[in-house]
């Protein structure tokens, strides 16, 4: 199970986290431990579970210009992926 010292690294790197977690009391706490990772960054976070995954995100991302290049690096490269997979289905 991640630690609140990784989910902070990963809250601060992409803005969220989620995990497959078959257990409703290890999601409750995984859940625990990324609010109190978002309380360590001083930022606001909501947190789910649907099924088997959870999730983390600080809802206040992106935040500054850094966040913004990041999350918009992220949506090319899914847009690109999606792009190559049609390409490879004609």
């Amino acid at each position: 199970m991640d630690s609140v010292e990784q989910l902070t690294k990963e809250l601060r790197l992409k803005g969220g986290a989620q995990r497959a977690i078959e257990d409703d009391a290890e999601a409750a706490e995984w859940r625990k431990r990324a609010r109190a990772a978002a309380r360590a960054l001083g930022r606001p976070v909501e947190t789910a579970r649907c099924g088997r995954v959870t999730v983390a995100a600080l809802r206040d991302w992106p935040a500054n210009e850094l966040e913004a290049e990041v999350h918009q690096a992220k949506l090319r490269n899914a847009m690109d992926r999606m792009a190559s997979s049609f390409k490879s289905d004609a």
